[in-house]
């Protein structure tokens, strides 16, 4: 067994290639190292991240334009009222903030209380997975975990019943990534620990969803915990999340997505935000045909069979 999780484990940088780097050289030297076609993908790269940054640039120019212009008309039209009106609209403004303000407490106070106390099925994330992505893919799977996070919190504020979410193995690889992706992510509501999967979990409690498992998952436990490999490897790491489960000893279970749909585009493997959504509406009561289709995207050529 040790082993097989050493080979699952390997580090990335095994898997490098110069014709796709995982970073965009500063160095001449660097860059004359590189092959034909590796530079040319380089200076695409480069031209593509200055133009994202020209449009942030003008995005943040335009707005304070705007703000500017809303602050002068509001100036000029108070210039024609009276003391006493002008401290009116000034209170009223304040008040309005204020209540504001309030409501968005409560409302994320009602979504922590609910994420907290009222849920039925439980989903972990096991991120045991992160020294083996390159930074953009760990960006990428931050950005996962923050949508996954999201579906729960708009659950809630739909009348939904949310689902347990448990994220296992946050380390200091993935930390940053979390931190640039979504701001204030260790205070979710949601169970977030430094230890792995199976020192967190009872090994009999858990199943393991990855696309290679033989048997199918037709129905949901509430005393099992359906684990959602947090890896993104643009299907480099082929198979990794079924020998890891195997590897441990647990279960592992595919979604019956071949039963019930088909997908004209791109893979069958899903992203980490899609299986949470899918797992969270099926807990609520959609047929797995149906939470495939509502959460899929257009772009998949998502058809029923």
């Amino acid at each position: 067994m040790g082993a097989a999780l050493s080979q699952l484990f390997r580090p990335p940088e095994l898997h490098r290639t110069l014709s796709a780097p995982d970073h965009i050289p500063d160095q001449p030297q660097a860059v004359q190292t590189l092959s034909k076609n590796a530079r040319k993908k380089l200076a695409r790269q480069r031209r593509l991240q200055e133009r994202k940054e020209a449009r942030k640039a003008q995005r943040r120019e335009l707005k304070a334009q705007q703000k500017i212009k809303k602050r002068q008309e509001r100036e000029e039209a108070l210039k024609h009222l009276t003391k006493d009106e002008r401290e009116s609209i000034l209170r009223e403004r304040i008040e309005h903030i204020q209540s504001g303000r309030a409501a968005e407490r409560e409302k994320k106070a009602h979504v922590r209380s609910v994420l907290e106390n009222h849920t039925k099925y439980n989903v972990c994330i096991d991120l045991g997975w992160n020294e083996q992505m390159f930074d953009k893919e760990r960006k990428s799977l931050a950005r996962q975990l923050a949508y996954s996070y999201s579906a729960l919190r708009k659950a809630v504020e739909e009348g939904l019943t949310p689902v347990h979410l448990s994220i296992v193995g946050v380390d200091d690889v993935i930390r940053p990534a979390l931190s640039c992706a979504a701001q204030g992510w260790d205070t979710w509501p949601v169970v977030l620990s430094e230890k792995g999967l199976v020192e967190v979990y009872d090994k009999k409690r858990l199943v393991y969803l990855t696309h290679d498992a033989e048997d199918v998952l037709e129905t949901l436990d509430p005393s099992d915990v359906y684990v959602i490999g947090g890896l993104v490897d643009r299907n480099r790491l082929k198979g990794v999340t079924r020998q890891k489960a195997d590897a441990l000893s647990l279960r592992s279970a595919r979604l019956n997505l071949n039963e019930n749909i088909s997908i004209q585009h791109g893979t069958p493997v899903l992203t980490v935000n899609h299986c949470v959504e899918i797992l969270l509406h099926t807990a609520n009561g959609l047929s797995w045909k149906d939470a495939y289709l509502k959460v899929l995207p257009l772009r998949k050529g998502v058809k029923s069979c």
